[in-house]
């Protein structure tokens, strides 16, 4: 909790410029998700962000995933899966003929 008291003005001005602009960004990719997949898709993929997380760690980090890691993810990947297989129910207009 001390850290942004011992480093430069600027490393803290890097930090919120980075946070600030990463999710103002993913605000509005998931906006665009809503518009072109529907609300309950673009939910249901951001289950798939712990999984990146995951990977990126393991990736920069060099972190080793466990055993329960591994099923966690698996189990994310199988349900955004089916997720995706789900076919959205098509609402008729009844004024429309």
């Amino acid at each position: 909790m001390a850290t942004p008291g011992r480093v430069s003005w600027t490393i803290n001005l890097i930090l919120v410029i980075s946070a600030v602009t990463c999710i103002s960004m993913a605000h509005v990719l998931y906006y665009v998700a809503i518009q072109e997949l529907g609300v309950a898709l673009a939910q249901t993929l951001q289950l798939l962000c712990p999984l990146g997380a995951l990977v990126l760690s393991a990736i920069i980090f060099h972190e080793r995933l466990t055993i329960v890691q591994l099923f966690s993810a698996a189990i994310l990947l199988v349900g955004a899966f089916l997720a995706m297989r789900v076919k959205p129910v098509e609402v008729i207009d009844p004024g429309a003929e």
